[in-house]
């Protein structure tokens, strides 16, 4: 056998099985994306791997297809180890970054016959998609994970699962999957070493989840972008199957879109002369799917989710697109002159958040101002009489400011300002319409900006600030 891109005639072949209602897609790393500086989609974990080592304090050149595989062994190798750090950031970062759902999950997703996924990831980003592009009220998601440290009938299917039968669709983890429960914890996989270990608690008989594995050997197969290596996806394969490649499972099949295995002759050689009941695809996974939802969409044109939602315009960089560790500058709009001044001047040296458009508030816009307030290393709220003067409750910048004294429970007994406020004029303590705690002993105080030395000072302080953020966070991530 030759893997072949796959033709319309496969590709409705595939559909005709899907839509009995009886394939469950084995979903891998590949198509789990995170866009990068460019807008291009890269792996995730390929995407988390520098973060991560910036993170932890690593101070390590990664290749330029790394992944966050290669950073937990260097946070392994390090003085003192690292390793017991790497979860807690990980489920930061991913609550902190709030990647934006990659398309080919949405393209899955818009396969309605697909109720039962198995994932092989650890975030959340399949469910989020089911979520988005059939409605999480209508048809919930019911999702699951595969544990080591916890026995298989807690995380198991219920005795009488039948997906045809619940309103929900599953998504099980079976590598593990983060949790925002207990962040700490690594029960899921992250190494080579840890997929390994992964595979053989999956074999054991004490260790398996049994109802999940009687899904997998009835019912037709479909790995795609797993990134299996050729050894891997042989032992997936027939794990899945529940027997030998040659002998051919009543009326189902397997089929496998994944560039890593069908990349390798030695694989598809092997399927060539051992199976009759699998076909093999070559090429990207992500085209894969790409093709296969656009198949059924045309065939099912006013089927609920077949169109595509429109993607929200960008009109500014969100506070939670960035590192954590960066400037949030607030202002009045008369001071946006001001504000777009200071950021010219840190920018060279730091990372700054400025909402230049002021967009209107909302439910996003408060989570959004929200997360980034708790992602900036110092808040710099630009004060004035004409900012004090406005005292309706409804100005972007007092909502801003709220949310910045909200977090300072959370500075009790730290030793390093995060807020830092800069009077425009001779605003002073007395000057009603400005927060109290502005002026108490814990924040940093500069006064006007109308020299080149202020600025000077004020960048400075500010850097001195991030510098100690970050030492911070490497000893207590």
């Amino acid at each position: 056998m030759t893997a072949q891109p796959p033709s319309d005639a496969d590709l409705d072949l595939l559909l005709s099985v899907i839509k009995t209602g009886e394939v469950i897609p084995v979903v891998g790393p590949d198509l789990v994306t995170a866009p990068d500086s460019n807008g291009i989609p890269m792996p995730l974990d390929q995407y988390l791997a520098p973060l991560l080592a910036e993170r932890l304090g690593l101070k390590v050149t990664l290749a330029p297809d790394a992944t966050i595989s290669d950073v937990a062994i260097q946070a392994r190798k390090a003085v003192p180890p690292l390793s017991k750090n790497v979860p807690l950031n990980i489920a930061g970062l991913l609550e902190e970054l709030r990647i934006p759902t990659p398309e080919p999950l949405r393209n899955l997703a818009r396969i309605r016959p697909f109720r039962f996924f198995v994932s092989l990831t650890f975030d959340g980003l399949l469910a989020h998609a089911i979520k988005e592009v059939r409605g999480g009220q209508a048809e919930p998601v019911d999702e699951r994970a595969y544990s080591r440290k916890r026995a298989p009938k807690e995380v198991d299917l219920a005795v009488d699962f039948d997906w045809q039968k619940k309103r929900s669709t599953v998504v099980f983890h079976l590598f593990g999957r983060v949790s925002s429960e207990f962040p700490h914890l690594r029960d899921y996989v992250i190494t080579e070493e840890d997929r390994l270990e992964w595979v053989h608690a999956l074999q054991s008989p004490e260790q398996q989840p049994d109802r999940l594995f009687e899904q997998l050997h009835t019912k037709n197969l479909l790995f795609v972008g797993c990134r299996f290596p050729d050894w891997l996806a042989r032992f997936a394969i027939r794990a899945a199957k529940g027997v030998e490649f040659s002998v051919a499972r009543d009326d189902v099949m397997e089929f496998v879109a994944d560039a890593s295995a069908t990349g390798e002759p030695s694989f598809t050689m092997f399927v060539d002369q051992f199976s009759e009941s699998m076909q093999v695809f070559r090429g990207s996974a992500s085209a894969f799917v790409d093709a296969l939802a656009r198949r059924w969409c045309e065939q099912h044109p006013d089927a609920p989710g077949t169109t595509p939602a429109p993607t929200p315009k960008s009109v500014r960089p969100r506070p939670t697109t960035m590192r954590s560790g960066f400037v949030f500058i607030s202002y009045a709009s008369e001071h946006r002159e001001e504000a777009i001044e200071l950021r010219a001047t840190l920018e060279k040296d730091l990372e700054v958040w400025l909402d230049v458009d002021q967009l209107g508030a909302g439910a996003d816009w408060e989570d959004e101002i929200r997360r980034g307030i708790a992602k900036c290393a110092v808040f710099v709220p630009l004060i004035s009489h004409t900012a004090a003067r406005q005292q309706n409750g409804d100005e972007y910048f007092r909502r801003e400011w709220a949310a910045a004294l909200d977090r300072l429970p959370f500075f009790t007994g730290i030793d390093r300002p995060f807020i830092v406020p800069v009077a425009l004029d001779d605003v002073d303590q007395q000057t009603s319409g400005i927060p109290a705690k502005f002026w108490t002993k814990h924040f940093g105080r500069l006064d006007r900006l109308d020299s080149d030395e202020a600025m000077g000072v004020l960048k400075t302080r500010l850097i001195s600030i991030v510098e100690k953020f970050h030492e911070q966070q490497r000893g207590h991530p």
